[in-house]
Formats: structure tokens, C-alpha cells, sequence
């Protein structure tokens, strides 16, 4: 990944890198970006939300569940 791209959240970009693409990284930058964007109050963080959900489901099988 280029070093200069700066995620807006502050994730680690190092969990995209080619060598960490297993199963506990992407859940990990998945879940980073989901907690993210539920925390926003930006109108359109819900359809951001609902992206990495989808995709979440697809790669692994669920999706992260709402903190009570």
C-alpha cells in the first residue's frame, strides 16, 4: 500500500498490507471500519455501515453485532 494514504479513521493501513490478507487482519480492519462509521453522525455513515457489513457477511460469514 502507498504510504501516503491516510485512512480518515486512523486505521492501520498495515492490515491491508499483501502479507497480513488472512482472516484475523481483514476481520480486524472490517470491524475497525464498522465501529467507525456506527459511531459517526454523518447522514450517510448507515449506508457505510451497511457496505462493510455486506461485505464482512461475504468474506467471513457474519456480520459484527450491535454493542448493547
Amino acid at each position: 500500500m502507498p504510504d501516503d494514504i491516510e485512512l480518515p479513521w486512523g486505521s492501520d493501513t498495515s492490515l491491508l498490507e499483501e502479507e497480513n490478507l488472512d482472516e484475523e487482519h481483514i476481520r480486524t480492519y472490517l470491524d475497525e471500519c464498522i465501529e467507525h462509521w456506527r459511531a459517526s453522525d454523518a447522514d450517510f455513515a448507515e449506508y457505510y455501515v451497511d457496505a462493510f457489513q455486506s461485505t464482512r457477511m461475504s468474506m467471513l460469514g457474519e456480520q459484527l453485532p450491535e454493542e448493547d
